[in-house]
C-alpha cells in the first residue's frame, strides 16, 4: 500500500489526496477459509497483503440480468489466467450448483438457451469434473427442445 500511495503521491497528487480520503472510510470484509466475496464494481476494493504459501482466487465477471446476453460475462486477462494446468477455477465451475453457476454467467437449467447441443457441449467440456448435466437436461425434456 505505501509503495502505491508514495506513487500516486508522486505523479499524481490530486488522486492520491482522494485516495487517502478512501481510507479513512475503509470497512474490512471478514471471511474464512472457502470464502467468496460478490461486490459491485463501483466498489473501490483491494486485497489484504497475501502470505507466502497462501492463494487468493480472483475471478473478474460481469454480472447481468439473464435476457441481456449481449453483454458479455467474461473479461480477458485475469479471467484467463484462473485456467491454469491445476484447472482449479474449471473444476469449482463444474462442481457448483446450477444456482450457483447462474450467478457467474451460466443460464439456469430451463433457459431458452439450453439445447441438447449446448448442454452436450458443456458436459464434454466440465463432465470429467463434476458437472451434473440432469438439471439441464430434466428442464429440456418438457420444453422440447431436446
Amino acid at each position: 500500500r505505501s509503495r502505491a500511495e508514495a506513487w500516486f503521491q508522486k505523479h499524481y497528487p490530486e488522486i492520491a489526496e482522494f485516495r487517502a480520503r478512501l481510507y479513512d472510510r475503509e470497512v474490512y470484509a471478514q471471511y474464512r477459509q472457502g470464502s467468496v466475496l460478490l461486490y459491485r464494481h463501483d466498489t473501490w476494493h483491494r486485497g489484504t497483503p497475501l502470505r507466502p504459501g497462501f492463494v487468493r482466487l480472483a475471478h473478474n465477471l460481469t454480472f447481468r440480468k439473464a435476457e441481456a446476453s449481449w453483454i458479455s460475462t467474461l473479461h480477458p486477462g485475469w479471467a484467463w489466467a484462473m485456467y491454469k494446468p491445476d484447472q482449479r477455477m474449471e473444476r469449482l465451475i463444474a462442481q457448483a450448483t446450477p444456482e450457483q453457476r447462474s450467478v457467474l454467467g451460466f443460464p439456469a437449467p430451463g433457459d431458452p438457451y439450453w439445447d441438447s447441443d449446448k448442454i452436450n457441449a458443456v458436459e464434454a467440456r466440465y463432465g470429467a469434473l463434476g458437472f451434473d448435466a440432469a438439471p439441464y437436461r430434466q428442464q429440456l425434456s418438457w420444453t422440447g427442445r431436446n
